[in-house]
């Protein structure tokens, strides 16, 4: 395991209960996925400063509008809700989790903020180790 970082494992969990002797009976499957994080004791800073420490930036490349998070942190940061807002309109976006030292590239659709000059805010929920979505709101100009 790497110790300047965070790793995270996916524990996938898959229940199928047996078939019924009885007639009417209702069965339910049940499938989890678990993110594990092993967390060397080393590292500096906290988790959550992580979310905090996101730099983002607007690109536009090949036609296309994105977002960048780059996470400098030795942290995963787990995003939800994010939206971009510019020009009086909300956009939003569908993000994952940004791994430590990468950028995360998130498309964003019906978006032409990029080629526009000027300031626009990222609102986004960073997870927190016990689950809760904590709120940012980021400022960015280009």
């Amino acid at each position: 395991m790497p110790a300047d970082k965070e790793s995270v494992f996916w524990l996938s969990v898959q229940e199928i209960p047996q078939k019924s002797e009885a007639d009417n009976t209702l069965q339910i499957a049940v499938r989890q996925r678990i993110k594990l994080f092993y967390r060397p004791t080393t590292l500096s800073g906290t988790p959550e400063d992580s979310a905090t420490r996101l730099q983002w930036q607007l690109l536009n490349e090949s036609g296309k509008n994105w977002l960048l998070a780059t996470n400098p942190s030795p942290y995963h940061v787990s995003l939800s809700a994010v939206t971009l807002k510019h020009g009086g309109k909300s956009y939003p976006v569908e993000t994952e989790m940004v791994a430590p030292g990468t950028t995360g590239r998130f498309l964003l659709k019906g978006v032409d903020a990029v080629s526009a000059k000027g300031a626009a805010q990222v609102n986004f929920s960073a997870i927190n180790d016990y689950g809760v979505p904590i709120k940012h709101v980021i400022s960015i100009t280009r």
